[in-house]
C-alpha cells in the first residue's frame, strides 16, 4: 500500500498521477499544466507488468504505477530495463523519473528515464529543522543528491554485513535536510569507510 511509504514520498515533491491525466482531459484549468514530453516524477506501487522482446532480442517492459489517486502506464525501454528491472516488479514501491508521451486518441503514458525504490515509513527519521542532530556518540554522515538515490540500498547491505553501533545520517542536498536511518547502525571500520568513499565519493563521507 502506497501509504506505507508516505514519509519518503513527502520528501520527493512528486507529481500526482491524477493531475497528469486531468491535464489531457477536458478541463481548461489543468490543460496547460503538463504537456507532451514534460518531465515528471511519480511515486507509487507497481500493480502490473508485462515484458516484450524486441527485434534485437532485448527486453523492454510496460508497467502500471498506482499512487493514492490514479494509475498510469509507464514504458521501460530496453536500455533502462536492464538497469531497473529489479525495482519494477509487481508490488514494488518505486519512484520514477520520466517524460510524458501522448498520442492522439490515447491516454498519456510515461517514458521511464530512471527508477529507485521507496523507503518504508520508519526507515527515515526526518528532523523538523534542517540542522544536524546533536552528536552524543559517533555517527556516520553520508551526503547524497536526494533520498531517491538508489545507492541507499547499498548502505543497508553494508550495514547488514558489518554490524556495529555507529548511527547513519544522510544529508539530502536537494532538500538541505539531515535524515537518520532509523534502526540501522553499522561497524565503521576502515574497510567499510573506504568502500563507502568508493561508492559516494571521499568528500561525501564523514565519521565523527
Amino acid at each position: 500500500m502506497v501509504d506505507n511509504y508516505s514519509e519518503h514520498i513527502a520528501l520527493l515533491s512528486v507529481d500526482k498521477i491524477s493531475d497528469i491525466l486531468d491535464s489531457f482531459g477536458d478541463s481548461e484549468v489543468t490543460a496547460s499544466k503538463y504537456k507532451d514530453k514534460s518531465s515528471v516524477k511519480i511515486a507509487g506501487i507497481v500493480t502490473a507488468k508485462r515484458t516484450k522482446v524486441t527485434k534485437n532480442g532485448a527486453t523492454m517492459a510496460f508497467i502500471t504505477i498506482e499512487d493514492r489517486y490514479a494509475e498510469i502506464e509507464v514504458i521501460v525501454f530496453a536500455r533502462q530495463y536492464s538497469e531497473v528491472k529489479d525495482e519494477i516488479d509487481v508490488d514494488c514501491a518505486v519512484v520514477i523519473d520520466g517524460n510524458i508521451s501522448v498520442e492522439e486518441g490515447e491516454e498519456p503514458r510515461i517514458l521511464l528515464q530512471s527508477a529507485a525504490p521507496l523507503l518504508q515509513n520508519g526507515s527515515v527519521n526526518i528532523p523538523k529543522r534542517a540542522e544536524a542532530p546533536k552528536v552524543t556518540k559517533e555517527r556516520l554522515f553520508i551526503r547524497l543528491g536526494s533520498l531517491s538515490d538508489k545507492r541507499i540500498e547499498l548502505i543497508y547491505r553494508l550495514a547488514a554485513f558489518n554490524k556495529g553501533k555507529v548511527e547513519i545520517v544522510l544529508f539530502d542536498e536537494s532538500q538541505r535536510r539531515y535524515s537518520a536511518l532509523k534502526g540501522t547502525t553499522i561497524g565503521a571500520s576502515d574497510t567499510v569507510i573506504n568502500k563507502l568513499k568508493e561508492i559516494f565519493g571521499k568528500d561525501n563521507i564523514i565519521l565523527k
